[in-house]
């Protein structure tokens, strides 16, 4: 019987005795073993007493075998997923191999297949809004900040839970559950406005003041049953991006989620759902992925005229039905808030706002206005206006601007944004600035202004 030492104990034994002598001898003239022994042992006991080049030494081979070991545990996980395949596909298959298990499986699937004879079992779509949206699809408005987007999703809840038209289209009374999960204190002066406007009381809206996250499964099937147990016809989230925290809107695979979730709504209420969007950047579309699109029956774009109070609703997309007309309408001052009625419609004087802030004040108020929602802090607004040592400047001039109640702070940012108020004064300040304009080039063509 040898007496010989296995080369992996020697090893492990010289090891152990460059960490107990490490000045003796250079670590790189043991073996590599020896050299990744040391390194291992090492990571779990400090060595004190090396030089610079033995610690790299040391380091090197730690990254070696955390490779190696990430190297296992990818070679695991591919192996793993490999075997998960092969099981899937032996259980796919061996459903079809036997002819009982094929009759089986085809006779489920022909409960719902359909000849041409029986597709008149299928039920017509339900108009919400004649010629617009119809009950258990899904439909979206968007546009840009201040467009009004949010007044024309308030008033088809109005028309739709109340049964009266909406701007001339008919409608089908039925409940509306609004999830206002943006700007909920001021939805009670919009309804009244509302009412004040149409000469009647709201009725058969419901209002939930905070947002439903769609993807958190709880919370929608909380929703869920409430709206079945309130037959309510159609679900209102405003806005989309509220609703969808945690969830990124440029990523299809997430927006999926989100649908199949408005599905199940859908499967298990018969409820429209409608959701209150953004615009993208170059505008025309709304923000975030295109995959959602396909998901889409009935799409609205919310144009607002820029300095005036025109809103138009633009039809982008309808599935089963004819694109509607644009429909033009304008926006009325009524009670403390706005309503909107068919242009040119009734009596009712258009709105009026006299402009309280002029010079650096409304150049600051404009330039933050540009950045919808988002907001802009004082550099942000000096850097768009070319006035990038200006920004101490411009603190003191928004410092002004939000004691007239005319910006407010984005929450938990440095930010500001334009308030309702605020944005009724840009929006006049550029109207009269195009005015003015119109004015000049008339006096220089020596021609009447029109």
């Amino acid at each position: 019987m040898s007496d010989e030492l296995p080369e992996s104990e020697i090893n492990a034994r010289l090891a152990l005795w460059w960490l107990l002598n490490p000045q003796e001898k250079p670590l790189e003239s043991h073996s590599e073993e020896v050299q990744r022994i040391v390194s291992a042992v090492s990571s779990k006991l400090a060595v004190t007493g090396v030089d610079d080049k033995t610690e790299a030494l040391i380091e090197a081979h730690r990254r070696k075998a955390a490779e190696l070991t990430k190297a296992k545990e990818i070679l695991s996980y591919s192996k793993a997923q490999r075997q998960a395949v092969e099981i899937e596909e032996n259980e796919f298959s061996s459903a079809l191999e036997s002819e009982e298990g094929r009759a089986s499986l085809a006779q489920r699937f022909a409960t719902d297949a359909l000849s041409t004879d029986t597709l008149d079992s299928i039920p017509d779509h339900e108009p919400l809004i004649a010629d617009f949206i119809n009950r258990d699809t899904l439909c979206r408005i968007f546009g840009p900040p201040k467009s009004l987007k949010s007044f024309i999703a308030l008033s088809m809840a109005a028309a739709i839970g109340t049964g009266e038209r909406w701007f001339g289209y008919k409608t089908t009374q039925t409940p509306v559950l609004y999830v206002v999960a943006e700007g909920a204190r001021g939805i009670r002066p919009r309804v009244r406005a509302w009412e004040e406007m149409n000469g009647r009381k709201m009725t058969g809206v419901t209002f939930y003041p905070k947002a439903v996250q769609i993807g958190d499964d709880v919370q929608m099937r909380e929703l869920i049953a409430y709206a079945r147990q309130g037959a309510f016809g159609l679900v209102i989230f405003d806005t989309q991006a509220r609703c969808t925290v945690g969830h990124e809107e440029n990523s299809n695979t997430d927006m999926g989620r989100i649908v199949a979730r408005l599905d199940k709504l859908r499967e298990w209420t018969g409820a429209g759902a409608m959701l209150v969007h953004h615009s993208g950047n170059e505008g025309g579309r709304a923000r975030g992925a295109t995959a959602i699109l396909a998901a889409i029956d009935s799409e609205f774009e919310v144009k607002r005229d820029k300095g005036a109070a025109r809103v138009t609703v633009k039809s982008l997309a309808q599935k089963d039905m004819q694109e509607a007309p644009d429909l033009v309408l304008e926006a009325v001052k009524t009670g403390d808030s706005l309503a909107l009625r068919v242009q040119g419609a009734f009596t009712a004087e258009p709105i009026s706002v006299q402009i309280i802030v002029t010079g650096k004040q409304a150049e600051a108020l404009c330039a933050i206005s540009d950045f919808g929602e988002i907001g802009a802090s004082p550099t942000g607004v000096a850097e768009h206006l070319g006035k990038k040592d200006e920004r101490a400047k411009m603190a003191t001039h928004m410092k002004g601007l939000i004691s007239k109640g005319l910006i407010e702070k984005v929450p938990n940012t440095g930010r500001y944004q334009v308030t309702y108020e605020g944005q009724r004064q840009a929006d006049a300040i550029a109207g009269e600035a195009a005015a003015t304009a119109r004015e000049e080039i008339c006096a220089q063509l020596s021609m009447d202004a029109p």
